[in-house]
């Protein structure tokens, strides 16, 4: 039944259960929408066989279980939506074949284990959100490959180790949430390369050292948040001039010296707090 059927809308409503394997039969389906109800039980492995799927919405659920590796199969999905879950295990190497992902979602899940390499064959994807998980390791050198990505959250895991220098080649950035985790070591030189760094937020980790010079020359900034950190250096001498900043979170950090007379051209800056 249904196999000739290219879109299938069931989301806002009240559906219980578990997502029945034959929906693997829906075989010539491109949008399959089944977010926001009660669905239970795990992702059925039989999801892969979706091969013509370009959108498939399965969050705000009760998902449990694994994100099962058939799900390397879908490759035309564009939008992967799988946030808000219970979903457990680890990412599965075979999402790196998601050749044509833009939009990926797994955030607010249960996931563990660390973020697989083989995410940086994502070359076209523009969102990645992986936060609030239970992610640990740290992050893979080739997450700069994804040279496409304008939005990128990963915080509210357990990543450690120092932030990779890689994350310069991002230059079409415009968000990085790192916030929450367990990094180290120094903030990349060049993080704010492209000049579209909108929203960076660092805070709740061990980072440490100086304010790079990119991030000072960074004029495209609307909220940044350090706080919480190692940071070092001088207050009125490692900022720049960021005219569209609006909120600014330096606290308890290792800062010195006084604010610089540049602040008054902070125009828009309805939030700053530097307590040490």
């Amino acid at each position: 039944m249904l196999r000739s059927i290219t879109d299938l809308e069931l989301s806002y409503n009240q559906l219980t259960g578990a997502i029945p394997a034959s929906v693997g039969n829906l075989t010539k389906i491109s949008t399959f929408y089944v977010f926001a109800n009660r669905l239970s039980g795990s992702i059925p492995w039989e999801v892969g066989k979706l091969r013509s799927v370009t959108d498939l919405q399965l969050s705000y659920n009760q998902l449990t279980g694994a994100i099962p590796a058939s799900i390397g199969n879908l490759t035309k999905v564009s939008k992967l939506y799988l946030h808000i879950n219970r979903l457990s295990g680890s990412i599965p190497w075979e999402v790196g074949m998601l050749r044509c992902v833009t939009d990926l979602a797994l955030s607010n899940n249960q996931v563990t284990d660390t973020i697989p390499a083989s995410i940086g064959n994502l070359t076209k994807v523009s969102i990645l959100s992986l936060h609030t998980n239970q992610l640990s390791g740290s992050i893979p050198w080739e997450v700069g490959m994804l040279r496409s990505v304008t939005k990128l959250h990963l915080s509210n895991n357990q990543l450690t180790d120092a932030i990779p220098a890689s994350i310069n080649n991002l230059t079409l950035l415009e968000l990085l949430a790192i916030h929450e985790n367990r990094l180290g070591g120094h903030l990349p030189n060049d993080i704010c390369l492209g000049g579209q760094l909108q929203y960076f937020s660092t805070y709740g980790n061990n980072v440490t050292g100086p304010i790079p010079r990119s991030l000072k020359n960074c004029s495209s900034l609307i909220r940044l948040r350090l706080e919480r950190n190692q940071l070092t250096g001088n207050i009125s001498q490692d900022f720049g001039i960021y005219p569209h900043l609006n909120y600014l979170d330096l606290s308890d950090n290792k800062f010195y010296g006084e604010l610089s007379w540049k602040w008054e051209d902070f125009h828009n800056l309805s939030n700053l707090k530097i307590s040490m």
